[in-house]
């Protein structure tokens, strides 16, 4: 299982979870279920929580979609003081680009729509694929995110 990249500076991680997901359509759906327990689980506000979900769908989607010889992807979370990140690994090799697209396509906006989502976002290599990433500011109160860190939650 790939790593999380490191914030720009040394932060505390409080909480973090992985899940795994065959790389099917319906998996998508079942990503943002997890993600949107295991944010809540760390209290986190209800803006973070439907910009993650709609992060998680365009990241997940994608490896649905491109990562064809992976048979599954892996959605990770990690909260650190002030920063949310989103990661969603696949075992393919080819890296995330913004394609063209015209106004009435049905494809091609993900990146685009994390990358004006997101704080920041990028991806990295993987020893068997990619983890494609997203950050977002995310305020915890200390005490929750000791008990999440506590908890393993």
């Amino acid at each position: 299982m790939p790593s999380m990249p490191e914030p720009r500076e040394a932060e505390v991680l409080y909480a973090r979870h992985a899940y795994d997901f065959a790389n099917t359509a319906e998996s998508v759906g079942l990503a943002r279920q997890a993600v949107r327990q295991t944010l809540s689980t760390w209290d986190c506000a209800e803006d973070v929580i439907e910009t993650a979900l709609l992060i998680t769908s365009e990241l997940a989607a994608n490896a649905v979609m491109h990562a064809l010889s992976s048979p599954i992807f892996t959605v990770l979370c990690a909260l650190r003081q002030g920063t949310l990140t989103l990661g969603i690994a696949d075992q393919d090799a080819r890296l995330p680009r913004r394609v063209d697209f015209a106004a009435d396509d049905d494809h091609g906006r993900g990146i685009f729509m994390v990358e004006a989502l997101a704080a920041n976002w990028g991806f990295e290599i993987c020893p068997d694929g990619k983890m494609v990433f997203a950050r977002l500011s995310a305020a915890i109160a200390p005490a929750k995110a000791t008990a999440a860190a506590l908890s393993g939650g």
